[in-house]
């Protein structure tokens, strides 16, 4: 009596297929969550990097008034008034009509630059005011330096996000 031998079936059964698939899935929801998380720090990222250069930014443009002000034989706080906040930009004198910064909204002009000027230019996320203010501690004889600090806020994911700068300007001349 012959005993056949029983075919051995090569292939994969349905149940490895689903448990491949199934592995594989959850492998690939760990890149995808990795890539989506790796997204929103680069947005985050960016828009901080934005946002020290635009307080940076407040910073330099009273800094020029300052120099100007000497320049044009004035006083070198000409135009820059104490325990006062305003909106400047490049293109803008300093405006003392801002005192919140949820009205200090900044745009984007044709070139790429941010100005407080909303006609047609487009509104970004960021906001940025100026606050000028006399120190009350020793570190400078009275009128004769300012602490300015450049506030700027931005709103992202629900929430909003704040960096400001603060330096002392001296009548160094």
């Amino acid at each position: 009596m012959k005993i056949e031998k029983l075919k051995v079936k090569k292939g994969f059964s349905m149940l490895e297929v689903i448990i491949s698939l199934g592995i594989m899935t959850v492998g690939m929801m760990g890149v995808f969550s990795l890539i989506m998380q790796n997204h929103l720090i680069y947005n985050t990222n960016k828009n901080k990097f934005i946002a020290i250069a635009l307080a940076q930014e407040g910073v330099e443009l009273v800094r020029n008034y300052r120099d100007s002000n000497w320049l044009d034989e004035k006083l070198w706080d000409d135009n820059v008034k104490n325990d006062s906040t305003y909106i400047i930009d490049a293109y803008t004198i300093l405006d003392d009509s801002v005192d919140d910064i949820s009205n200090a909204i900044l745009y984007k002009d044709s070139e790429n630059k941010y100005v407080h000027v909303a006609t047609e230019n487009t509104q970004t996320i960021f906001r940025r005011l100026i606050e000028v203010t006399e120190p009350n501690t020793g570190s400078c004889p009275i009128g004769d330096c300012l602490k300015v600090r450049s506030w700027v806020r931005w709103g992202e994911r629900g929430t909003d996000h704040d960096y400001d700068i603060s330096v002392f300007l001296y009548k160094w001349q």
